[in-house]
Order: structure tokens, then C-alpha cells, then sequence
């Protein structure tokens, strides 16, 4: 059976939405589907379906080839989809109780993550290895999460604090 129209949206905070802007698209979770609309055919275009989940973010890589999503639920996930044929090229396992923001560098070839109010955890991936670079624990609400221009470093922000973190990152290859 396929998906034909998602009526809704799940938006719970600010990383729930997505705009790619090589592709002009937009991409929101409804449950456990992730909507790819175009404002420009002003339709949707792609359903990206989690098993079991609940999808909490979403974000595009910056060459607009793959999106990013983060689920809450039983053991969540941070899946890396392609955009193109809408298959799933990557899992990650490593938060315990959910994802509240995911996002790319901006070379792509890293992911940062941060984990619900429960986990705390902010963990920065090398995805197509779906190897860990580095974890941390945070006692601090973090609210947003964004990396520098340059990708060397990311910043986290939350309730009175704002931190930047210079985790060693894989060389470019």
C-alpha cells in the first residue's frame, strides 16, 4: 500500500521543520512520516516512512542529496535518507530516549545530534562510517543546535548558556 496524502504535521520544536536550499523543498514530520513538500507544485512530493517511531527532526545535507531524521521512541534512530529514490542509506543507534535535533555540517559528512531533556547528550557523528567522533553529557537544556560556515565547530544553545564545541573531526578527503 502507498502513501498518497499525510494530513497533519508533528512539529514539536523548532528542528521538526526542514528547508533544503539547493532543492526548494520542505520537509516536516507527521508522526511517523516525514513529508517532503514543493511550495513550488504546492504538493507534496516524497513520504519517508520509519517503521515504528516517531520522527522529531528532519534536516537537509547541504548539496540537497540526503535528509536527515531523528525519532523518538523505542531505541531511536538518526536515519540518513536519499532524497533521489527516497531509500535509506544510513542508521545510527546511540541516544537512549529520543532525538530533539539532528543537523549536517556543512561539508555533509558529519552529523551532530542532541538527545532529549532524559539523555542530555550531544554526540557528533562521522555518518557514512556510523562512527561516533565524539559524546558528551550536558546538565543544561540546549535548545538549538548550528555549525560555523567553516564546519570546525558547532554551537549549542539553551536555557542561560551558549557553548561552542571543537570536536576533533575526520580530515577531508
Amino acid at each position: 500500500m502507498n502513501l498518497d496524502l499525510a494530513l497533519g504535521i508533528s512539529c514539536v520544536n523548532l528542528s521538526s521543520l526542514a528547508f533544503g536550499c539547493v532543492s526548494g523543498l520542505l520537509a516536516y514530520p507527521a508522526s511517523g512520516v516525514l513529508v517532503v513538500y514543493s511550495p513550488k507544485l504546492n504538493c507534496q512530493v516524497a513520504y519517508l516512512h520509519v517503521r515504528r517511531n516517531s520522527v522529531s527532526c528532519a534536516n537537509f545535507s547541504p548539496d540537497g542529496r540526503y535528509v536527515l531524521t531523528g525519532e523518538v521512541g523505542y531505541k531511536p534512530a538518526l536515519r540518513v535518507w536519499r532524497l533521489q529514490d527516497g531509500q535509506e542509506v544510513a542508521t545510527i543507534y546511540g541516544h537512549e530516549f529520543g532525538i530533539k535535533s539532528a543537523m549536517f555540517s556543512p561539508r555533509g559528512d558529519v552529523i551532530v545530534s542532541v538527545g532529549l531533556e532524559n539523555d542530555n547528550e550531544v554526540n557528533v557523528w562521522a555518518w557514512p562510517d556510523k562512527h561516533r567522533v565524539a559524546t558528551n553529557k550536558i546538565k543544561d537544556l540546549i535548545y538549538s543546535v548550528s555549525f560555523s560556515q567553516c564546519g570546525q565547530y558547532f554551537l549549542t544553545a539553551g536555557v542561560r548558556h551558549l557553548k561552542f564545541w571543537y570536536p576533533k573531526l575526520p580530515p577531508v578527503t
